[in-house]
């Protein structure tokens, strides 16, 4: 009696013991599962569950490269100066050249994006309201626009462009200086602004437009310098659908379209074009 006494005593610990690691492996795989709800409340104590792994078994691996990044969330990446910074639905990240993790900010917006200057970030939360120059030791500015964002660009010596929609017009294109004090300020009464990119020496930006013509989409550029209200000039209308534009060193324009890319001079005049063969 004694020995089975013994017996069922091991057994009784035996299956304790197996009920104890059932829910310390259960209660892992559910912390795991939902780790992107509990672990943004140690922001400050770590950096989440994004990692910098020191594994220098390439060649092209320096630092703490290469940098480990887990989640299923969307992200985007930039370089900045010297820097790489990296964007998701959380936070804000920026590491040095060398790998290491110089910082790491929350923010709130819910459909962030990330544009990068000459030495700062600029994040704005498209369809919202909130915009924010990160840097590298702080944020250096925060605002919160009177309407929705539409589109939000940063200059090579950190100038913001945003534009917002508006009650009375297409849309309103604000530019702020790199400590946040507004400059400029642009009402479009009939065409709505899709692109806007600095000019070389950041006293301007060139604003592409969309509008209908014969039942197709067109673009129209327009130059404007922030010491003057009038615009320079504008081009004629443009047969595609332009999404981006560069202006480059000599003062060329050219506008990528959907269907083809433009070459504009500095004086506004369209130069030629480049269909897209597919």
């Amino acid at each position: 009696i004694h020995i089975i006494l013994i017996i069922i005593s091991i057994i009784i610990k035996v299956i304790i013991l197996i009920i104890i690691v059932i829910l310390i492996v259960a209660a892992g795989v559910t912390a795991y599962i939902l780790r992107d709800k509990w672990l943004p409340f140690f922001e400050g104590i770590g950096t989440r569950y994004h990692s910098t792994v020191n594994k220098n078994n390439g060649e092209l691996a320096e630092g703490n490269f290469p940098i480990s990044v887990s989640g299923n969330s969307d992200y985007q990446t930039a370089v900045v100066g010297s820097y790489i910074t990296y964007l998701d639905d959380t936070h804000f990240y920026m590491y040095s050249s060398d790998g290491e993790l110089v910082a790491d900010r929350q923010h709130t917006y819910s459909k962030p994006i990330m544009k990068a200057g000459g030495q700062r970030v600029l994040l704005y939360d498209s369809g919202g309201k909130k915009i924010s120059v990160e840097g590298k030791q702080k944020t250096v500015y925060t605002k919160t626009l009177e309407k929705n964002i539409i589109l939000a660009r940063i200059s090579s010596n950190d100038m913001v462009a945003v534009v917002t929609e508006s009650d009375n017009f297409a849309c309103e294109l604000k530019v702020f200086k790199s400590d946040g004090t507004e400059c400029y300020s642009l009402k479009n009464a009939d065409e709505r602004i899709v692109d806007v990119c600095f000019k070389n020496a950041n006293d301007g930006c060139i604003v592409t437009t969309i509008s209908a013509s014969g039942g197709k989409l067109v673009s129209t550029l327009y130059s404007y310098d922030f010491n003057r209200s009038e615009q320079n000039w504008n081009t004629e209308k443009i047969p595609t659908m332009v999404m981006n534009v560069d202006v480059m060193s000599d003062g060329t324009i050219i506008a990528f379209g959907d269907d083809r890319c433009v070459y504009v001079g500095k004086d506004g005049t369209v130069g030629g074009s480049y269909e897209y063969p597919a």
